[in-house]
């Protein structure tokens, strides 16, 4: 058997859990050739709960019908020296008999043990050792100051930098749905993914995330190491230029009245109603530009420094790096990405 250290030794690597388990989380990489399909293994289930011997020959039926498929499709192409990693959910009875057959037949299969669930550990295991290991630097700012903006720009200047709004699919704020986000656990798979990339001992710039990006939770132990950096940015831009980055970014929500009135509705409790009531007037009435100026300096901005304070302690510190910069400008962008890339080179 293999273990979740070895993945790089295979040439594929196979999950057999059904469909449903495969998307919701899986191995990055992994294609996944079911050895039971989701209603064959509820129909499994059910029935093992009354006669397990029965189930158990039931399911090796289905099994063999399905692996058949898969070889006479996704493996009737493959070499004899192709050498899969298989698993399922606990490393057991899935994985094991798609391996004996696949051995039978004379490829160097291998079962991966303790299946997803050791993947899981791993994970988690692997997200909190680089999350201590790494030095991070934080970009902080208030609401539009082009944080998002920032670091791309440092990442297209070959800086090494961690996306969590894009792994999560989700700017992290009510207004920042960009459509279906992933699974937690999958956003984990993708971010362990992303954090095992980074350069050892390189400064790596992430933006000052909170708990949550949209329905997600940042791991405890990254979100601990973040917050704990001694290392960080505070850029600078004024309400204007904040309030025409934001209309940018967050145009569609603009532009549609039903994603506009959800995203209202979320902060609706923090609020009040009554404000609340004038953002939805002011957007009726096509005051973009004083509806959005409203809504960073009544709304986002409330607090900012409390909390910037509470949970990012280096950000707030006086003699942290304070960087002007106008969010929807390339250029500003530029010199901005330059000066924080001298000071942390």
């Amino acid at each position: 058997m293999a273990t979740a250290g070895e993945l790089h030794l295979f040439d594929e690597i196979i999950d057999v859990r059904t469909p449903a388990e495969f998307g919701e989380d899986r191995i990055p990489g992994a294609v996944n050739l079911p050895a039971l399909a989701d209603s064959q293994r509820h129909i499994v289930g059910a029935l093992y709960k009354n006669d397990p011997f029965a189930a158990r020959k039931r399911g090796a039926e289905m099994l063999a019908e399905n692996l058949a498929a898969h070889l006479r499709s996704a493996l009737r192409e493959k070499p004899p020296q192709w050498k899969p990693l298989v698993y399922c959910w606990r490393g057991g009875q899935r994985s094991g008999a798609v391996v004996e057959v696949l051995r039978r037949i004379g490829w160097p299969a291998e079962q991966l043990c303790g299946g997803y669930k050791s993947y899981r550990k791993a994970v988690a295991a692997g997200i909190a050792d680089c999350a201590g290991k790494t030095r991070w630097v934080i970009l902080a700012g208030k609401t539009g100051a082009g944080k998002t903006a920032l670091l791309a720009t440092l990442a297209q200047k070959q800086a090494a930098a961690l996306d969590l709004e894009a792994l999560a699919n989700h700017r992290g704020s009510a207004f920042g749905e960009l459509g279906e986000q992933p699974s937690q656990r999958r956003f984990e798979s993708l971010l362990w993914r992303a954090m095992k990339l980074l350069p050892a001992g390189a400064p790596v710039f992430v933006e000052s995330e909170g708990r949550k990006i949209g329905k997600l939770h940042t791991p405890a132990p990254l979100l601990a190491a973040l917050r704990s950096s001694p290392r960080a940015v505070l850029l600078s831009a004024t309400l204007a230029a904040r309030a025409e980055n934001i209309r940018g970014e967050y145009a569609a929500h603009i532009a549609d009245d039903a994603m506009f009135a959800a995203a209202v509705a979320k902060i609706t409790p923090h609020a009040g109603a009554k404000r609340a009531a004038q953002w939805r007037k002011m957007h009726n009435e096509g005051e973009i530009g004083k509806l959005l100026a409203d809504l960073l300096q009544n709304f986002y901005d409330i607090g900012y420094e409390k909390s910037l304070r509470a949970n990012y302690p280096a950000a707030a510190a006086a003699e942290t790096a304070t960087v002007a910069v106008t969010p929807a400008n390339k250029e500003s962008l530029t010199r901005a990405a330059e000066t924080i890339l001298r000071l942390f080179s």
